[in-house]
């Protein structure tokens, strides 16, 4: 009798180990399958280098004063460009697709009048230290009341850049200003002067 029952016992024991592994061997069967075909798939391509992205210094202020002065009592808005970013991509085999949006905080000051106001920039793409695009923009505000400071976002821009397998958009540049007035860029400089 022992030896049935220990006969019993060891079919039981070897069926249930046969029965582990064939579970893994189920969940590792389709795992390897994946696996393998994960190495069919192409190789992943990474984005194009995107052209360098700077604001121009003397235009990364707007100050606008109300014409009677240059105070604080005659402040209409003062705008900050602080951030150009940029996603590029591959367009076709010949050029580089650049989309950018720009991002200016802008603080309205007593002299503002009315809540909406424009504020004209403008990009423009070199190549070799040759102006190769220019284009003007506006970015529409809705101003807060005076002193507040509100952070304004501009519609995308795309920008088609050429390129060639020995020349690639990584040698433009891209600069972007505040589209200034001949006394809003003398303000400017002096102010960066001091």
């Amino acid at each position: 009798m022992p030896t049935r029952m220990a006969a019993r016992m060891a079919t039981r024991l070897a069926t249930r180990l046969a029965t582990l592994v064939r579970r893994p061997a189920r969940l590792i069967l389709p795992l390897l399958t994946v696996a393998a075909l994960a190495g069919c798939t192409p190789p992943t391509r990474f984005a194009p280098a995107c052209p360098s992205l700077a604001l121009l210094p003397d235009g990364a202020d707007l100050i606008r004063f109300d014409g009677h002065g240059k105070d604080a009592t005659n402040l209409v808005l003062a705008a900050h460009l602080v951030a150009v970013p940029a996603i590029c991509s591959k367009r076709g085999a010949t050029s580089v697709k650049a989309q950018l949006h720009v991002t200016a905080t802008v603080t309205t000051g007593p002299a503002a009048h009315g809540t909406i106001a424009d504020l004209p920039y403008f990009i423009a793409v070199l190549k070799n230290n040759q102006v190769v695009d220019r284009q003007a923009f506006t970015l529409p505000v809705r101003l807060s009341p005076a002193g507040q400071p509100s952070l304004v976002q501009g519609k995308i821009i795309t920008l088609d850049l050429p390129e060639t397998a020995a020349d690639s958009a990584a040698g433009y540049a891209i600069y972007v200003s505040f589209q200034l007035s001949r006394d809003e860029l003398a303000f400017n400089r002096a102010q960066h002067t001091r």
